[in-house]
């Protein structure tokens, strides 16, 4: 399932936790253990300086979602995972 949250987060920008928890078929307590593991992993990065405005933030074309002035992003190591397909992150 982290592979599959990395495709979507990849692909489709930006994202609200709700949306990516119904894409997947799981509750958002999972969904933040996810995401949890997935930075602790290296292949997501938090902005815990996120601006206030997307429009002025050097990271807005690979801001994944914005809640509560954070932010993720994808790292190359996301990236690569993403596009590599089916058992690129080991659970």
């Amino acid at each position: 399932m982290l592979n599959r949250l990395l495709q979507i987060l990849s692909s489709q920008q930006p994202q609200n936790k709700t949306a990516l928890a119904s894409a997947l078929g799981t509750s958002l307590p999972l969904l933040d253990e996810m995401i949890i593991r997935l930075v602790q992993m290296g292949y997501l990065e938090e902005m815990n300086s996120c601006a206030a405005s997307c429009g002025h933030c050097a990271a807005a074309d690979g801001c994944l979602f914005h809640m509560q002035g954070q932010a993720l992003v994808l790292t190359e190591k996301g990236r690569r995972a993403a596009s590599t397909g089916h058992h690129a992150v080991a659970a």
